[in-house]
């Protein structure tokens, strides 16, 4: 969680309306009760889509490498 939302430079509320509010946002892979993690290839698709949509700004992208 703190990754993924470091990764778009947001705050972990942020990253969970995204969940629930964006239908192109990756859902999280629920390990157990409050443990949640995303797939890096699910994260690098939704900005590949986000770019081919030209909203890719929105996203405040800062990839971490």
């Amino acid at each position: 969680m703190n990754q993924v939302a470091k990764r778009y430079g947001i705050c972990k509320a942020t990253v969970w309306r995204w969940v629930n509010e964006d239908p192109y946002f990756p859902a999280p892979v629920k390990l157990s009760a409050g443990t949640s993690r995303w797939k890096e290839e699910h994260l690098s698709a939704f900005e590949d889509h986000a770019e081919k949509r030209g909203n890719a700004n929105d996203l405040r992208k800062k990839v971490i490498k």
